[in-house]
């Protein structure tokens, strides 16, 4: 029997502009080199960062955690809709 977890550990994701445009990537505004370059690449991210922290929490298993988790995405109105894709629906 497991205990109950200690806690829960909030994890946010802020988005606030889409990617850049392919042509005129330089001139784009506000625009971050850390930010990923196109949606797929945002969608693949995002995937990847929940699967490592639900490897680490309370909710595997196999994980020795104590702490659950919660994922929050602070999302800019200008960054939900980006190239036709819904960003809210995709980090759901």
């Amino acid at each position: 029997r497991r205990l109950p977890p200690k806690g829960t550990v909030a994890y946010v994701l802020p988005l606030t502009t889409c990617a850049p445009p392919r042509n005129h990537a330089k001139n784009f505004f506000p625009y971050s080199p850390n930010q990923p370059k196109d949606d797929e690449s945002f969608r693949d991210f995002a995937v990847m960062l929940r699967a490592m922290i639900h490897a680490q929490s309370y909710q595997n298993l196999s994980s020795e955690s104590r702490y659950d988790y919660k994922m929050h995405a602070i999302i800019h109105p200008q960054a939900k809709n980006c190239a036709g894709t819904d960003r809210s629906v995709v980090l759901q």
